[in-house]
């Protein structure tokens, strides 16, 4: 049994992962392309990666009118809510993920280098 945590928009990291490989497949069957496992990973990895960082900046980036008020002080403070998978930020997720896609396409071009 997998177990998934993930608070606000967080569930889109898995699915972007899914999406951006299942569209690279597709468009590659499609064209008929022939094209190894490894530089669909690594392509789809840097498009989700990219995905997601963009997605976390512009979530950040939106108003919520809503604030929180303090029962004790009064106090209203504005609300922000948090986009995490596994409690994890969205923004180290896209980092992760393109850092892997990045390093995984340069063992795939340079076999020699092979950096992890």
């Amino acid at each position: 049994m997998v177990l998934f945590t993930w608070s606000g928009k967080g569930y889109l990291v898995p699915l972007s992962a899914a999406l951006s490989t299942l569209s690279l497949m597709g468009i590659t069957s499609a064209l008929k392309i022939t094209v190894p496992d490894e530089a669909i990973t690594a392509t789809a990895a840097m498009i989700s990666g990219v995905f997601i960082w963009k997605l976390h900046f512009w979530l950040e980036q939106r108003k919520t009118n809503m604030t929180i008020v303090c029962d004790e002080t009064g106090e209203s403070v504005p609300y922000k809510a948090k986009h995490d998978f596994l409690w994890v930020p969205l923004k180290y997720w896209g980092v992760f993920f393109f850092l892997f896609g990045l390093v995984h396409g340069v063992n795939l071009l340079f076999p020699e280098w092979r950096l992890l």
